[in-house]
């Protein structure tokens, strides 16, 4: 229906975010700047907060993709783990708690 009525090559709404479709607008360029400055400077993390549906994710994935191959990150998205919790399932992935 979208794709027809809008010309489209592909559908624009889909369950998980497509950092193809991000779209900067001042608030969002604003949370990449810091995230690339906590990143290049080496200061600490950043948490993004928002509405659902506002594009915290598909910012996310489009600054992921942004990076180069080198730069080690941790995408943590479950956030009700306590610290002990969240430290056992990094343990059970293989994975270090901080690792691509």
């Amino acid at each position: 229906m979208y794709c027809e009525l809008f010309e489209l090559n592909e559908l624009p709404f889909r369950l998980s975010p497509d950092p193809q479709f991000f779209f900067a607008s001042k608030q969002h360029a604003r949370a990449k700047a810091y995230m690339e400055s906590s990143v290049w400077l080496a200061d600490g993390f950043v948490i993004l907060t928002g509405d659902i549906g506002c594009g915290k994710t598909t910012l996310i994935e489009s600054f992921i993709e942004s990076l180069p191959k080198d730069v080690v990150l941790a995408h943590i998205s479950q956030t009700q783990l306590s610290p002990v919790e969240f430290l056992q399932s990094r343990s059970a992935s293989g994975r270090s708690a901080c690792g691509r």
